[in-house]
């Protein structure tokens, strides 16, 4: 009767200690799935701030598009290129691969 005390014990502490175990990878996962969103929210909001980027240069090189008719930059004379898009995309993308190396 008391060995299977004793066993019931130790089982006992087995188990509790094996729970306390359990519990610190559960809390290690989440942590780690924690910071996974975080980065995913951090690459979204430089993926958004890109957006808003592109928007702006291109009002700024090209914000008289309309009044002449044509895709020059109004602080020169030569053409860009035949798709004034391309040339900010290009710039940006590089950009982002830059922040992402880092």
């Amino acid at each position: 009767m008391k060995e299977t005390r004793e066993k019931e014990k130790i089982t006992s502490e087995n188990i509790l200690e094996k729970l306390g175990l359990l519990d610190e990878d559960i809390e290690n996962s989440i942590a780690e799935e924690i910071k996974k969103c975080e980065e995913d929210t951090e690459k979204a909001k430089r993926h958004l701030s890109s957006t808003d980027k592109i928007k702006k240069v291109m009002k700024e090189r090209y914000s008289d598009i309309n009044e002449t008719g044509s895709i020059y930059d109004k602080k020169s004379t030569e053409i860009k290129d035949e798709n004034p898009f391309q040339n900010t995309r290009r710039e940006l993308y590089q950009d982002e691969l830059n922040d992402n190396d880092e």
